[in-house]
């Protein structure tokens, strides 16, 4: 078919009607060749017409690949030696020319000819005069020739962000991306068609947008909820909670697919909201789910799954198919209908083709992109890029007017998590990327290694006694906490080992219990205790519907100050604490809550004599408020802004875990993003993979 041509001519018998050892039919070799041709006439629209050149048999649609069975051979022009060569010769250039005009009259056939005995050979050098003879003689059919357009990249300028995600619109026609709007970041919508973008109201703290497949709505994730806003107008509604680094899609059923928690169940709710469900019955292996995307049908979807013992790319059905495996690539993926599936493989983006009948890829790698941070498809084949994001994050040292008093580590290397020691004379942190790091000890002059066996470890916690550190290692299915020494002499102590996400919050002052958070499916987030001294007893404390996280124990042990998304957003509460004692039965929660924040907080921390309680804001700044206890009654003073941040995750995102402490003597460590301009997306037109190779 090739770039000139409307004709796909199967020629025959010897040529295709090939049986193999078993005597079944199949095509032969060349049908690669065809099938590349014809996706790329039918990707340009241009009218393919099926001809039947001499003794050639029809295969049948279910032996034949998606993209020819979709032709309608049943309509196919016979051109055959006999019985009547010359009028099939007319009815192929009839069928060509109601391609070029369809008002044209028919062709009238001519008088038969004496039947006569045709070599295939000869039928196809006959069949081949003609299509030659047509294409020539009628001079409308050149546009078939015409050259594909250019492939041309343009890149789109947008305000910085520290949330670079963004999407493309199914028709092509708009994006969405995330972007600050002042000190927070929120949705900004741009027509392809003009300049210029604006805010959407109500979506601050906006993040991970998606499209409905009209490209009438957008979905997005903010304050611990799945949100949608409507461009036909109105304000941003939720449609239920949602975990930290959370994803989603949109069906044109109606349904949204999103990840539900910190376990990354996933979940399956209408877009006019009500109570979300499991999607599908997924078995542990494809646990830690990020990137649901659907396929053209909206039934069958990709997702990426990072735990399990076969972390990778799979390929899942709304009917309850098994998942397969597509590949071990791990990062953001999304399907082109032409047949590519695009993912973002280390940073550079590639394209691959994906055979659903297969359920595999097939052909050859083809990159479009390096340096990738995220992509964005859509339907008419639109494909955009943003770049890795600048520099790295810093950690700073800063007074309560937020004036910085000096930096630890350097930004080229990847820190998360931060905490100072109690004499505040070294910072433990994370060190690498996600599933990758290690846990580092900073004091200004050195770093030292705390963690070694290649497991990923993260979440540093110091003991009281400034001589031990806690971290999460987080091997495939297996969550468990270890103690480090600091000088490095002894194996670590390794405890509360299960399938189940935990995180450490605090460790009371006394050293004789550790909070925590869990993550499960079903109820969140949920406060946990175990005890460090004796048996590793561990007894949940707050487990309801809503994400309780990140506990913290004020330093007389008496409180326990917690994010929860029970508003509809995060903010921070306390609750008292009882210790039982020894052999005075099991630790809880007292009678009363107080909610300390008022306009959305997340990740409380105590100072250390405990009458002050920091959290950072919804635009990332540092809050306080003061904490006066009357016997068993807390009272929280108004929240008061002490400077504006740049912390890492900005004061929306929980998934980040903790990005600052608080030292002794009033100084704040904080992990801070980098004050750069936002890499620009590029957007591909015209996107060409033979111009690839």
């Amino acid at each position: 078919v090739g770039n000139c041509a409307a004709v796909l001519a199967i020629i025959g018998p010897k040529w295709t009607d090939i049986r193999s050892e078993t005597g079944q039919r199949r095509l032969d070799d060349q049908d690669d060749f065809v099938r590349i041709e014809l996706e790329a006439a039918l990707e340009r629209k241009v009218p393919v017409v099926p001809v039947l050149v001499g003794h050639a048999v029809m295969p049948a649609t279910s032996q034949l690949p998606a993209s020819l069975a979709s032709l309608a051979f049943r309509q196919a022009v016979d051109v055959r030696p006999d019985p009547d060569f010359h009028n099939d010769a007319t009815r192929l250039v009839s069928a060509l020319r109601s391609i070029i005009d369809p008002n044209a009259p028919p062709v009238e056939p001519v008088a038969s000819k004496p039947r006569r005995t045709w070599s295939p050979w000869l039928a196809a050098l006959a069949a081949a005069a003609i299509l030659a003879a047509v294409a020539f003689a009628i001079p409308a059919l050149k546009h078939l020739r015409e050259v594909p357009p250019p492939e041309l990249r343009t890149e789109i300028v947008t305000p910085p962000t520290d949330e670079p995600t963004f999407a493309l619109s199914p028709d092509g026609r708009a994006i969405a991306y995330v972007a600050r709007d002042g000190a927070a970041n929120r949705l900004w919508l741009r027509n392809l068609s003009s300049t210029t973008a604006r805010p959407l109201p109500g979506t601050e703290g906006a993040a991970a947008p998606f499209w409905s497949p009209d490209s009438q709505s957008i979905g997005f994730f903010a304050s611990n909820s799945l949100k949608r806003i409507d461009l036909s107008g109105g304000q941003a509604r939720v449609l239920g909670p949602a975990g930290p680094a959370a994803t989603g899609a949109w069906n044109a059923d109606g349904d949204i697919l999103f990840i539900g928690g910190p376990a990354n169940p996933l979940l399956r709710i209408a877009a006019s909201g009500g109570g979300a469900e499991e999607a599908v019955p997924l078995s542990e292996l494809h646990a830690a789910i990020r990137f649901p995307h659907f396929l053209p049908d909206g039934r069958h979807f990709l997702f990426m799954s990072l735990a399990g013992s076969a972390p990778g790319t799979y390929l899942a059905s709304l009917d309850g198919m098994s998942p397969v495996r597509l590949t071990t690539d791990l990062g953001q993926l999304e399907y082109l209908p032409s047949g590519w599936l695009f993912m973002n493989r280390t940073n550079t983006l590639i394209a691959q083709r994906l055979d659903l009948d297969q359920a595999a890829l097939v052909g050859e790698v083809v990159t479009v992109a390096d340096t990738v941070g995220g992509f964005s498809t859509s339907a008419n084949g639109l494909v955009a890029y943003r770049g890795v994001q600048g520099g790295g994050a810093q950690l700073n040292w800063r007074d309560r007017s937020g004036k910085l008093l000096g930096a630890v580590g350097d930004p080229a290397e990847r820190h998360s998590g931060p905490v100072a020691s109690p004499d505040g004379r070294q910072v433990a942190v994370a060190r690498g990327a996600l599933g990758r790091a290690d846990v580092w000890l900073l004091d200004g002059t050195r770093s030292s290694r705390i963690s070694f066996d290649g497991r990923g470890h993260d979440y540093p916690l110091w003991a009281p006694d400034g001589e031990r550190i806690l971290h999460v290692s987080a091997a495939p299915g297996a969550f468990e906490f270890q103690v480090s020494p600091v000088n490095g002499a002894g194996e670590p102590e390794v405890f509360l080992r299960s399938a189940q996400p935990k995180y450490p919050g605090s460790w009371s002052a006394d050293g004789r219990w550790l909070f925590y958070f869990t993550a499960s499916p079903e109820t969140r987030g949920d406060l946990a205790v175990v005890s460090m001294t004796g048996e590793r007893k561990s007894t949940v404390l707050l487990a309801t519907p809503y994400f309780e996280v990140w506990p913290r124990v004020s330093p007389d042990g008496r409180w326990v100050a917690y994010s929860s998304s029970e508003s509809g957003r995060g903010e921070a509460y306390v609750r008292p604490f009882v210790d039982p004692g020894p052999g005075g039965g099991a630790p809880r929660f007292g009678s009363g809550r107080w909610q300390v924040s008022i306009a959305g907080g997340i990740f409380p921390t105590w100072s250390r004599d405990g009458r002050e309680l920091f959290f950072i804001g919804p635009a990332g700044e540092m809050m306080a408020s003061t904490i006066e206890v009357e016997g068993a009654t807390l009272k929280p003073g108004a929240p008061v802004k002490l400077f504006d941040t740049r912390v890492l995750g900005g004061g929306n995102d929980n998934a980040t875990g903790r990005q600052y402490d608080v030292a002794p003597h009033g100084r704040f460590l904080i992990n801070e993003a980098p004050d750069v301009e936002a890499s620009p997306i590029t957007l591909i037109q015209n996107w060409n993979p033979e111009a690839q190779r």
